[in-house]
């Protein structure tokens, strides 16, 4: 004789719908925020640009750093 085993506890091999949803929303949020940062950074990066030699090199700048200047937590991160 052949035992069945009719049950449906099945083990969960992926999170259900709501902590999926849960996590889109949290990635978006942190793209967002990123995003946001980032646009501060290139408006400041603009700022700058606009200045004269002069006076990027009153505050001890040149012009080919500025990239450097503005994103410089970033590159050894």
């Amino acid at each position: 004789m052949t035992d069945v085993a009719n049950t449906t506890d099945f083990p969960k091999t992926s999170p259900g719908i709501f902590a999926r949803f849960g996590r889109w929303i949290t990635q978006l949020g942190e793209a967002s925020y990123i995003a946001r940062g980032m646009e501060a950074r290139v408006e400041r990066l603009h700022k700058l640009q606009l200045k004269s030699d002069a006076e990027l090199a009153e505050i001890g700048l040149r012009r080919d750093e500025l990239p450097a200047y503005v994103f410089r937590d970033l590159m050894y991160a």
